[in-house]
């Protein structure tokens, strides 16, 4: 029989998956952003909900605002989404071309 070169052996597990949660934190916190650290949840599944136990809540960076008619509502999906038992940083960056928002 001959072997397919062209696919690459099947695994159980990818390997972002088997490290520790501290690392994962870690790693997402580094991304600057809850959004941004929210997107690697397609990477595995294991990281699906990794995001939401990050120590630091920064809603949002400079350069990489939410469209302006959402900025209300993904802060309220973020903060209630997030379950992490310490908050050691919270930002919310609020753009300065979008609506007013209510303190």
């Amino acid at each position: 029989m001959v072997e397919d070169r062209r696919r690459p052996p099947e695994r159980t597990e990818d390997r972002i998956s088997g490290l520790p949660g501290d690392l994962l934190h870690g790693i997402l916190v580094d991304l600057g952003s809850v959004r941004a650290a929210a997107r690697t949840s397609v990477l595995s599944r294991r990281w699906r909900h990794v995001w939401t136990q990050i120590p630091e809540l920064i809603l949002f960076d400079r350069d990489d605002p939410p469209p302006p008619a959402s900025f209300q509502t993904s802060v309220d999906a973020a903060i209630a989404a997030h379950s992490a038992p310490v908050i050691e940083d919270f930002q919310i960056t609020v753009p300065t071309d979008g609506p007013r928002v209510p303190a």
